[in-house]
């Protein structure tokens, strides 16, 4: 029995923890939470939180882990860890400042094993690098077929805010780097 995505409709494997449509988590909400009353502000009960993606910005209940919308964290780079998600759950804890391959040929045997079996993935095809502000450096390493962060094209090199951010190698080759409480 296929699970349908929160966002876009498409049919994903059970126990898959995002989809390989559109990258987005595989949700329990049928629908997101609804907001608390405007103006009670955060840090009181029935307080709110503001999501932190610009794309998303949208109101929640004050203690939210994540956003029930996008699926950005809800947490302070300072208190944060990073992890790289594959789609069969398998998670890589970045650690801060210290590079990390992807591509046929990481070091990583769990990494090498799951980008290698998609067609269109260099053997070292981009770098990621977690900061300990929470920020994640992606690079292109040269790769023929392009390295994408939220479906945006990486010409060289980019930085994105703590969050939740799908990364793209080639054409097919989906992960997910996440930033939340350990």
């Amino acid at each position: 029995m296929a699970v349908v995505t929160h966002y876009c409709g498409a049919e994903v494997p059970p126990g898959a923890t995002f989809c390989l449509g559109c990258g987005n988590e595989v949700s329990p909400w049928s629908t997101p939470p609804p907001p608390p009353p405007p103006g009670t502000p955060p840090g009181t009960p029935g307080g709110v939180l503001t999501c932190p993606d610009p794309l998303c910005g949208r109101s929640m209940p004050d203690g939210a882990a994540v956003c029930p919308y996008c699926g950005t964290a809800m947490v302070s780079p300072a208190c944060a860890h990073v992890r790289l998600l594959m789609p069969d759950g398998t998670a890589r804890e970045l650690v801060p400042e210290a590079p990390t391959l992807l591509g046929r040929l990481s070091p990583d045997e769990v990494v090498a094993r799951h980008v290698s079996g998609f067609d269109g993935v260099s053997r070292e095809h981009a770098e990621l690098l977690a900061h300990s502000d929470g920020s994640i450096t992606v690079r292109d390493l040269g790769s023929l077929n392009g390295t994408y962060v939220d479906d945006a094209l990486v010409s060289g090199v980019l930085t994105v805010c703590p969050g939740v951010h799908t990364i793209r190698l080639g054409q097919r080759c989906i992960l997910r780097v996440e930033m939340g409480t350990p």
